[in-house]
């Protein structure tokens, strides 16, 4: 009888430590990026949306021990539907996750405002900027861009503040006649860099070839 209750209190205990290991809790998994569906919906009425600078969401999640320990950011889904904009500019974050069992219990920034602004554009000249040196024995005798202007569209408040827009070449080792392909910096009038996604430029394909001479 005793070594049957000695079986019977290991199990018990078996069970207790494994409920106690594998228990269930809570867990916040951050940086989980937003994707935008419905896009079209504000490109039609000619206007442009901004969610300012919220790109992703921190997400906590409830379940085992055992399943939460794997999950990453990668294993969660968060859209902003835009053609369920509330008529003062809100949405709402909807998290999905890639297992029926974990719960989703809150959602950082789970409703978020939108700036819309009206379509612009501007033709802006590109400036050049070079960092490094030619190699040994040359220097740059001249830099000829394949545009030497830009088409640039994005909202009309950001099209306004745009005071210049560069193309940074780092020139450390070129050869003569080498190609350096570039996507152009836009500063503001503050010398602060725009953010380029918020900003289409008509050409993608921008680049510059450098022609050197003896020294």
């Amino acid at each position: 009888r005793l070594k049957i209750f000695s079986i019977i209190l290991g199990v018990l205990f078996w069970f207790i430590s494994m409920s106690t290991i594998d228990s269930v809790t809570t867990m916040v998994i951050e940086d989980v990026p937003i994707t935008i569906k419905n896009e079209h919906v504000i490109s039609q009425i000619n206007k442009t949306y901004d969610l300012g600078e919220i790109e992703t969401v921190d997400v906590t999640v409830k379940d085992k021990n055992s399943i939460l320990k794997d999950l990453t950011a990668a294993d969660l889904v968060a859209t902003v539907d835009l053609s369920k904009l509330s008529y003062v500019n809100t949405v709402d974050v909807n998290v999905t996750i890639n297992n029926d069992t974990t719960e989703i219990k809150d959602i950082e920034h789970d409703v978020i405002s939108i700036t819309l602004d009206d379509v612009s554009y501007g033709e802006f000249p590109i400036d050049i900027q070079t960092t490094g040196d030619p190699i040994r024995g040359y220097a740059v005798r001249e830099i000829v861009l394949n545009k030497e202007t830009v088409i640039i569209t994005g909202a009309e408040t950001q099209i306004k503040k745009i005071d210049k827009v560069v193309a940074e070449l780092d020139i450390e080792n070129v050869r003569d006649g080498q190609n350096i392909k570039f996507v152009p910096v836009v500063y503001d009038k503050n010398g602060d860099v725009i953010n380029e996604k918020k900003l289409t430029f008509e050409v993608k394909n921008l680049s510059a070839q450098v022609f050197l001479e003896k020294t």
